[in-house]
């Protein structure tokens, strides 16, 4: 089965319906994004891109800085980024995470606390691997509420 198959059969589990050619051009924005991250310190790069219902995606990376607690994650860079552009956040289809590293990257809790102020739990969370610059053919796809049951809310 392909990516692309695999992520449609994921999704589709999930009540979102994702087209071909939508997924090819988010991951090919998650390839530009991951050329753009600035990771010196961990030297882990991480991409992110939004995908809006209108056909629009907004990328994210990491972006480091030598004061750790300053460091952006790629999910919150491209959050800031669409709010920064005027999107709205509640039209967000599908979220798509990738890294250089050999395993799943997941959002950190401060990215999903993020996440969760603007886009819909039932949005798909996409995350691939993409080692030595090659996706490996598998994704996992989770709803933003399956990956902050408990999210905080004033």
């Amino acid at each position: 089965m392909s990516l692309i198959d695999d992520i449609i059969s994921k999704c589709a589990k999930k009540n979102v319906k994702l087209e071909a050619e939508e997924i090819k051009k988010a991951i090919d924005a998650l390839d530009i994004m991951l050329t753009r991250s600035y990771s010196k310190y961990s030297n882990i790069k991480v991409a992110c891109v939004l995908c809006f219902k209108n056909g629009d995606i907004v990328g994210g990376c990491n972006i480091e800085n030598s004061s750790y607690s300053h460091t952006v994650c790629a999910e919150r860079c491209a959050v800031f980024s669409s709010l920064s552009q005027g999107k709205d956040l509640s039209q967000v289809k599908a979220v798509y995470i990738t890294s250089s590293e050999d395993s799943y990257f997941y959002p950190c809790g401060a990215c999903r606390q993020v996440l969760k102020e603007f886009v819909s739990l039932s949005v798909p969370i996409i995350i691939l691997k993409k080692p030595k610059n090659i996706y490996n053919g598998n994704s996992e796809v989770h709803t933003l509420g399956e990956l902050f049951p408990c999210p905080f809310s004033l």
